[in-house]
């Protein structure tokens, strides 16, 4: 008898636990929909050549607080950002801090060349061809 009513204990329990949760799923979503109305998109260039370069460079930018989301695409070389502005802006930061914070990586971005340091850190795979251009070391402010 003591077990069955352990048993029942128990599984009432789980259940309760389990629509408690499913209730704070609900309202984190509505929340989280509601702020993604706040966020924004900005593609860009971003050098690299593999799967450890992606991981790197989405790692850099969503370093950054205020980005929610990064995904470099390895083909294209685009890096697609989703970003809150406000919070970036409430930080005194901007998107230039995400570029930089990659460059910073050792990857070259259309706004900001690695410093030869960075770049020459990086494994032979994930060395891609420099292009000799006008690109602003990372050590320079950008405003574009």
């Amino acid at each position: 008898m003591k077990k069955n009513i352990i048993k029942i204990g128990l599984l009432s329990a789980l259940f309760f636990t389990g629509v408690y949760s499913q209730s704070k799923t609900s309202s984190y979503t509505h929340i989280s929909s509601s702020a993604q109305e706040d966020l924004k998109t900005e593609k860009f260039k971003v050098y690299g050549n593999c799967g450890m370069c992606k991981k790197r460079i989405e790692k850099a930018a969503l370093s950054v607080n205020g980005v929610k989301s990064a995904n470099w695409d390895i083909e294209s070389k685009i890096i697609t950002v989703q970003y809150n502005d406000h919070l970036l802006s409430k930080q005194g930061k901007s998107m230039d801090n995400v570029y930089m914070k990659i460059s910073k990586s050792g990857h070259d971005t259309q706004y900001y060349k690695a410093k030869d340091e960075a770049y020459n850190a990086l494994p032979g795979c994930c060395q891609y061809e420099r292009a000799e251009n006008s690109l602003q070391d990372d050590s320079h402010n950008h405003n574009h």
